[in-house]
């Protein structure tokens, strides 16, 4: 049935769970659900939450598309490597940020919600920000700077320009691993319109920025501009997110200068070893080292801090 098929049995794989899940609670909750579900309560919600169906699908639709259209138009205007190479480079970034992302976001909304009703958003908002640029700031940067080499060691030398694209896409990633936990502040705050302004702007950036870049022909240049498309759009959406929880701009750019002081020393040492050292092999088990001793310092001023929190003098 060909691309029909795909999406045919992709439903009826899905079908058979819903049934018997439903069948399950059934079972357990059949009079509970009897006493309280009906279609006052049903119209009521459906009232109370239209903007979730109204624009949250809409958003989730743009954004899954802004996600796939790189894809797509590289392989329009380039060959079939340069897909590749941008599929892996975007993989090897994606991957953690993904599983960690979504773990986050889940804890992160569940409490969201309980220091909203306390008044308290922004101040929980600053907090995670906080953090998530703390433990991912020098990692992806550290990443970034050993991206070519790593790839050649780890994939062979004829993918060595997939590092290259990870160190025009690395700030981008960066931002959409702290927004990607924020983001539930939109529904939180019931703002599920500005959350489709918001992706409906990013699939028109990249749409731009793709074409222009396949016209000049050049995927590298591509490649930049739409990662330093995204990182400009994903820096905006942390401020504005911020913002919408009473976080003030001044202290969240205090925040990120502050994480790029502490960063300094790490970023400068990963610099000069890429400078002097030749052997790939070699360079990648330098910058692993530094890696270490930056998750070490993290740990230790996180063990302090938790310390002085609970009044334990450390």
């Amino acid at each position: 049935m060909g691309s029909a098929g795909l999406m045919v049995g992709q439903i009826l794989g899905q079908l058979p769970a819903c049934l018997l899940l439903f069948r399950d609670i059934w079972k357990k909750e059949k009079n509970l659900i009897k006493k309280s579900v009906h279609f006052g309560s049903i119209k009521r919600l459906l009232i109370r939450y239209k903007k979730f169906p109204l624009f949250s699908t809409w958003s989730s639709l743009m954004n899954t598309s802004s996600v796939h259209l790189p894809v797509l138009l590289l392989a329009v205007f380039f060959s079939p490597a340069a897909v590749g190479q941008y599929t892996l480079a975007n993989r090897v970034l994606m991957a953690p940020v993904s599983i960690i992302g979504s773990a986050i976001s889940q804890a992160f909304l569940q409490k969201a919600i309980e220091e909203n009703r306390k008044e308290r958003l922004g101040e929980f908002s600053l907090l995670v920000f906080r953090k998530l640029l703390a433990f991912g700031f020098i990692p992806l940067i550290l990443l970034s700077i050993a991206a070519p080499e790593l790839f050649n060691v780890a994939f062979g030398p004829e993918w060595e320009k997939a590092g290259l694209y990870v160190q025009f896409l690395s700030v981008w990633v960066l931002f959409v691993f702290i927004s990607s936990p924020l983001s539930s502040i939109f529904n939180i705050l019931e703002l599920q319109k500005e959350n489709l302004f918001f992706n409906s702007l990013l699939f028109l950036s990249r749409l731009i920025v793709l074409l222009i870049g396949g016209f000049l022909g050049n995927d590298v240049l591509t490649i930049a501009l739409f990662g330093i498309t995204g990182a400009i759009l994903w820096f905006y959406h942390v401020i504005w997110l911020l913002k919408l929880a009473g976080v003030h701009f001044k202290v969240t750019i205090t925040s990120l200068l502050t994480e790029a002081g502490v960063g300094l020393p790490f970023f400068l040492a990963a610099a000069a070893l890429k400078f002097l050292i030749k052997s790939d092999v070699l360079l990648i088990v330098l910058l692993m080292a530094v890696l270490m001793v930056f998750v070490l310092y993290r740990f230790k001023e996180f063990v302090i801090n938790t310390g002085k929190r609970k009044g334990v003098t450390m």
